[in-house]
């Protein structure tokens, strides 16, 4: 209980923060994007952005299946928002908020592999680089970290259900996430 109080009192005052600023210059009402992280899906994936107000985005990614990829899951999801605190010309810092698929934990041992993947609440800073002629083309580069997931609590309980597992490969706290984007 006393992490969702610390967190929606960040939440409020990062978004007073945000919408106490000066109006956006960044003209794109929408954008879409592909990319790898958290806001695809935490996978290889697309991203779409819908400008709510000038300082903030509702944002939402899917991801490709992950059987493609060689692993067991279907589609991976985010959905969440973004904050922009100034919209100086091409650089666009921000805060994202995301809900969705954010931890994996592999399993190796036995003669199998198996592939886990939890929801969870992930929140971090980054940057989205504008270019070309209207600023309709840009890069996203965001460091996620995880606040919630259900996988911290699978990790342990694998670890003490199989003391002797082959290999565990799990994400850490901290994700990166890149991808490039257009702006309409």
């Amino acid at each position: 209980m006393k992490k969702r109080i610390i967190f929606f009192g960040l939440f409020l005052f990062f978004t007073n923060v945000v919408l106490a600023q000066k109006p956006s210059s960044n003209k794109n009402k929408y954008s879409i994007g592909i990319g790898i992280g958290i806001p695809y899906g935490s996978c290889l994936g697309i991203n779409g952005d819908v400008a709510l107000l000038p300082y903030m985005s509702i944002s939402a990614g899917i991801s490709v299946p992950g059987r493609f990829l060689g692993a067991e899951n279907d589609f991976g999801y985010n959905i969440g928002l973004k904050f922009y605190p100034s919209s100086d010309f091409f650089i666009l810092p921000r805060i994202s908020i995301y809900y969705g698929v954010n931890y994996h934990i592999e399993i190796w041992g036995w003669g199998t592999k198996e592939t886990n993947y939890y929801n969870g609440i992930s929140l971090g800073p980054g940057l989205q680089l504008m270019f070309g002629k209207k600023f309709r083309f840009g890069i996203d580069f965001d460091i996620f970290y995880l606040l919630t997931s259900e996988g911290f609590q699978a990790k342990e309980d694998l670890k003490h259900q199989y003391p002797k597992l082959e290999w565990l490969l799990e994400v850490g706290r901290f994700q990166p996430s890149l991808g490039i984007r257009i702006g309409f």
